[in-house]
């Protein structure tokens, strides 16, 4: 005689059907969540490493920032001013003294002679063309400072050892002459770069060459 009595020692095994498995996705790691980009995106930010990053990153902006002031400032305090293109011809130009009769006619002259200004378009072409080839072959395509030449000039002196090679423009060669000099050291090349630039701005090719 079957019994429900589950103390009866008759009683066979339950065979009731067990519960069944919980339906659905498998439980996985947060990180592995469906989330959006932007989500994960913020989560990250939120982590200590990153907030140790952003505040590295911060502290070494912000010295970075503080040298590159100071080095813009020492590079280019007290940079000539770029004078107009009239008066580019009278810079350095050491004065002559003239010595007069009564009647206004020169009898001697002492110190240097200056000739007239002749013009690039009072030239025949090839003039202008072959200077250009020679000094600056790229003088119609940069803005005052030729990075490929210099790029080309520093891997030559590399190479070699020693100065073999220079890369400045005809610009700067102008600009060195009339108005910076020619020290040889970082800040002088500096304002020489920056007032070429300046100079390409105002001026035109044409002007430049004259």
């Amino acid at each position: 005689m079957h019994t429900d009595d589950p103390s009866d020692p008759t009683r066979g095994p339950d065979t009731g059907a067990s519960p069944s498995p919980i339906s659905g996705p498998e439980a996985r790691p947060y990180w592995m969540e469906p989330r959006t980009f932007a989500e994960k995106w913020a989560d990250f930010w939120d982590t200590p490493a990153a907030q140790k990053g952003l505040r590295i990153t911060a502290i070494s902006g912000g010295i970075a920032l503080a040298l590159g002031v100071i080095a813009w400032n020492v590079l280019f305090m007290g940079i000539p001013k770029l004078p107009s293109a009239e008066q580019l011809w009278t810079l350095n130009r050491q004065p002559a003294v003239q010595f007069m009769d009564a009647k206004g006619k020169t009898l001697a002259v002492r110190g240097n002679l200056y000739g007239q200004v002749v013009h690039v378009a009072d030239l025949p072409p090839y003039v202008g063309q072959a200077f250009i080839a020679a000094e600056d072959q790229r003088f119609m395509q940069h803005n005052g400072v030729d990075l490929q030449s210099l790029s080309r000039a520093a891997f030559a002196n590399l190479s070699a050892g020693k100065t073999v090679q220079g890369g400045s423009t005809l610009t700067q060669q102008l600009v060195k002459n009339l108005l910076v000099g020619n020290d040889q050291n970082l800040r002088r090349k500096a304002q020489e770069a920056r007032l070429a630039v300046a100079m390409e701005n105002e001026l035109s090719k044409t002007q430049i060459l004259d």
